[in-house]
């Protein structure tokens, strides 16, 4: 293992911190990738491709609300605080909206889960990131950042490889959504861990230079 770390240029002070977050950036990954092919298929499947761009746009104007309503919380709640409500709503909000199938089954669910698809993801992100430059300064992030971001790669791939197993086993495409619910809960309890070893209020990398150094 000390060689692992050392080809990964991970000091041995970083060690603990790099694997919650890589453990962590997985289950997000996973989150990401189910809950986008799953949105998009629903949706395809009741709404003609001429309908994405106005939903595209609903979509923007949503994840705009969401990205202000953080920021105004982020002055207001400590940021440990933060970060852990952040995971949960996503993850309850994720469980509601697969759960709003066996109770209400509409074209208007479908949209509203294609819309919402963008926003989660965005706020999940804000959190994930924020966390990640306050656990790291700087000279940290240029070696770290990108290490610490495979894991969301490596979770988007396995979801995406995932799925057309699953189909071949009559899985239904709705049920992409409890998959994205569970890995987001995965990602809230290695944020605990994560607000429980560390401390987050202040970090000499702030939430946007975090941001800046993720690829893509």
């Amino acid at each position: 293992m000390k060689g692992v770390y050392k080809a990964l240029n991970i000091e041995f002070g970083e060690r603990t911190s790099v694997l919650l977050l890589l453990s962590q950036s997985v289950f997000l990954g996973i989150f990401y990738g189910a809950f986008d092919i799953g949105a998009t298929a629903l949706f395809l499947d009741v709404f003609e491709p001429e309908r994405l761009p106005g939903a595209f746009i609903i979509s923007g104007l949503a994840g705009i609300v969401l990205t202000t309503l953080y920021s105004k919380l982020q002055s207001r709640i400590s940021f440990k605080n933060l970060a852990v409500i952040n995971l949960l709503t996503v993850a309850v909000f994720t469980g509601l909206l697969r759960f709003g199938f066996e109770i209400y089954s509409s074209d208007w669910l479908v949209f509203f889960v294609f819309v919402m698809m963008g926003p989660l993801n965005i706020i999940a992100l804000l959190g994930f990131w924020g966390t990640v430059g306050r656990m790291f300064s700087l000279r940290q992030g240029k070696r770290l950042f990108g290490l610490i971001d495979t894991g969301q790669i490596a979770g988007i791939i396995l979801s995406s490889y995932a799925v057309p197993v699953l189909l071949t086993f009559n899985f239904e495409t709705k049920n992409l959504l409890f998959i994205s619910s569970v890995s987001i809960f995965f990602a809230l309890i290695f944020q605990f861990i994560i607000a429980g070893k560390f401390k987050l209020s202040e970090g000499p990398v702030s939430k946007s230079e975090a941001l800046s150094w993720k690829p893509g």
